[in-house]
């Protein structure tokens, strides 16, 4: 990659308007929050907020994730230092039965419904900002259905799939031991990471971390892979031909983030033998992992949802898929530990690359830029688009539909060595 397919996007002085809110580089673990109060020759004048002190025994009542004014001196402050910014990442704090004295705020990351906001903030329009959040319409919950974790609900527990059940795990594991993770007001934004990747999936001529944060209506999605959040409402149901497949509670921006695959890291050889057993009960969940060359996770691991798994386990095919799949390195910042082994593993998420409504099933495209003709075994599509024949046939037909291990993450060689490619 050259170095200008490199560069990142950053937020610009032209974005920043003046009562945005800001999350400012520290250094440190825990950011500081501000709010802009002056623009001034490329630089920006903010006023700090600081964690929220009850004055008096009255108000020290529990409420937590709260802040106000710092009493010190504003500052000016250079852009490239700013993490996140927008007009609603902090709004003055209204809970029932709680009435601080002074001006007290609340963070909208970590708010999760406790305010009650009875006026409407007016946001400017620039683009590339995290404007207000739009209101989330997500369809009611069917009888009958169970909940997985937040956001995830479904038609039975994961024990209890029909074919190939698991335990429903939220966290990656490595020998039976959790990944730890931090709490989401603890963590800081990586998208830049995310924004070259995303960028050529979603087919955009620029993008930065705003737009998105944007995209998810305001959710930091390095923030949500690193706590384990699924930002967006979804349901798990069986699907005539397919088993169960995965359909969205809520409308789905493009370029929103999704979820993350998770399930056991094991090395190559341990996928190998696993292999081997998985394929006489038509289990093809194993994901390999690239990582960079030089680094030492490269070509060394893989992800085994086979028993323990998440939602992402329950993606089906697509010929014209809505979501695809990105892979984000672990940087030192963003190291899990794993009973106090940090893991350089990188992460395997999903991203929307197109508009998804409510009830339209979530899918990717398990061999991606492989062509019908080359695969060896075949079975009919089941992806429901146009045919060879039809008007705009779109559906390659000979599609090895039980190929549930993502075939664009191995070699040729490999597939070949399977008997899945000539």
């Amino acid at each position: 990659m050259s170095p200008a397919d490199e560069a990142l996007d950053v937020i610009k002085y032209e974005e920043c308007n003046v009562n945005d809110f800001v999350i400012v580089e520290s250094g440190e673990a825990e950011k500081w929050k501000a709010k802009i109060i002056k623009k001034v020759e490329g630089r920006l004048r903010v006023r700090w907020l600081r964690e929220w002190t009850p004055s008096c025994a009255e108000e020290d009542v529990g409420e937590t994730d709260l802040y106000e004014w710092d009493p010190h001196d504003a500052n000016d402050i250079e852009v490239a230092n700013l993490i996140e910014i927008g007009p609603c990442l902090f709004h003055k704090v209204s809970r029932p039965s709680f009435e601080p004295a002074g001006q007290v705020f609340c963070c909208d990351a970590t708010c999760a419904g406790r305010c009650v906001v009875t006026t409407k903030r007016k946001v400017q329009s620039t683009p590339g900002l995290i404007k207000t959040k739009k209101e989330r319409k997500t369809n009611p919950v069917p009888d009958g259905f169970v909940e997985w974790e937040q956001n995830v609900i479904a038609e039975s527990l994961s024990r209890d799939i029909d074919s190939n059940p698991f335990d429903y795990i939220n966290l990656r594991q490595s020998s039976g031991v959790p990944e730890s993770r931090p709490l989401y007001e603890k963590t800081t934004c990586e998208c830049n990471i995310v924004v070259p990747q995303l960028k050529e999936r979603l087919a955009l001529e620029s993008l930065n971390v705003n737009k998105i944060h944007a995209f998810s209506d305001g959710e930091c999605p390095s923030k949500a892979i690193k706590c384990g959040r699924i930002p967006h409402a979804l349901a798990v149901r069986r699907v005539e031909n397919k088993g169960y497949g995965i359909f969205a509670r809520e409308n789905i921006e493009k370029g929103a983030y999704l979820f993350e695959y998770v399930g056991e890291i094991i090395s190559k050889n341990e996928a190998s033998d696993r292999e081997i057993k998985y394929a006489e009960n038509r289990q093809f969940y194993l994901h390999d992992i690239h990582g960079k060359k030089n680094h030492p996770s490269y070509e060394r691991y893989v992800i085994d949802p086979t028993t323990k798994g998440n939602i992402a386990r329950m993606l089906n095919h697509s010929c014209v898929p809505n979501v695809t799949t990105i892979e984000i390195a672990a940087s030192e910042d963003s190291l899990m530990d794993f009973n106090g082994k940090p893991s350089l593993v990188p992460r395997v998420v999903f991203f929307a690359v197109s508009d998804i409504k409510v009830g339209e099933e979530l899918c990717i495209d398990y061999v991606p830029k492989r062509d019908a003709a080359a695969m060896r075994k075949e079975l009919v599509c089941y992806c429901g688009n146009p045919k060879v024949g039809e008007a705009n046939a779109t559906c390659r037909v000979s599609f090895i539909y039980s190929f549930q291990r993502f075939s664009h993450t191995l070699s040729d060689a490999r597939l070949r060595a399977q008997g899945w490619i000539f």
